[in-house]
């Protein structure tokens, strides 16, 4: 398959289980293409791997990233509660699709719709960073996950799978992020304001 499996295993570190040097991309650039459709020759043979995350910058149509994940034997035995998590840090991007086999022998594929026009509140974590619970697997044959990303911005992804309290921590990074960036805007807006009365000075109060 030309990458390695992401390992849902939790003796190894946030960092292991992160999509770099997983990951496999293609540009469909009608953005037409189906689940089916991309995962059929002569698609498939068009995947490129990729060294490091994706960054697909300004580009029309859509991009096809897959990965593969693979549970290890004692995942297998004694699944973890509260499952394993996909992380998809994907700023901006209109449209992200995340498509995995379905757990039995149906074939069917089940499917996620996340991104910036998606509503927030259909998503199964109403966090900013795009999260979605990953199936039980029940051996540990790997699995491939298909995500296809669309919209007029920017087109990149990192992330990578947790747990749901690892998921957690790394949203609380990003809240504490973004209150300090808030925070320290307000405290100089109040601190111009004070000078320029103080003064006074228009150009503070401006």
């Amino acid at each position: 398959a030309g990458v390695e499996p992401l390992r849902l295993d939790t003796a190894s570190s946030m960092l292991e289980r992160n999509f770099i040097g997983h990951l496999q991309a293609y540009h469909d650039k009608t953005g037409l293409l189906t689940r089916e459709q991309v995962a059929s020759p002569p698609h498939q043979q068009q995947f490129e791997t990729l060294q490091g995350t994706f960054n697909g910058g300004y580009a029309k149509g859509a991009w096809w990233v897959r990965f593969r994940i693979e549970a290890s034997p004692e995942q297998v035995a004694r699944p973890l509660e509260g499952g394993w998590w996909l992380r998809l840090n994907a700023p901006y991007v209109d449209y992200i699709d995340v498509w995995w086999a379905d757990a039995d022998a149906s074939g069917g594929f089940t499917h996620r719709a996340l991104g910036g026009m998606r509503s927030g509140s259909k998503r199964e974590l109403p966090w900013s960073i795009p999260a979605t619970r990953l199936p039980e697997l029940r051996d540990t044959e790997p699995c491939w996950v298909w995500v296809r990303l669309a919209g007029d911005r920017s087109l990149s992804l990192a992330g990578g799978v947790s747990p749901l309290r690892e998921q957690a921590a790394v949203q609380q990074e990003f809240n504490f992020a973004d209150a300090a960036i808030v925070g320290m805007a307000l405290l100089m807006a109040v601190l111009s304001l004070t000078m320029g009365i103080a003064l006074p000075d228009r150009r503070f109060m401006a």
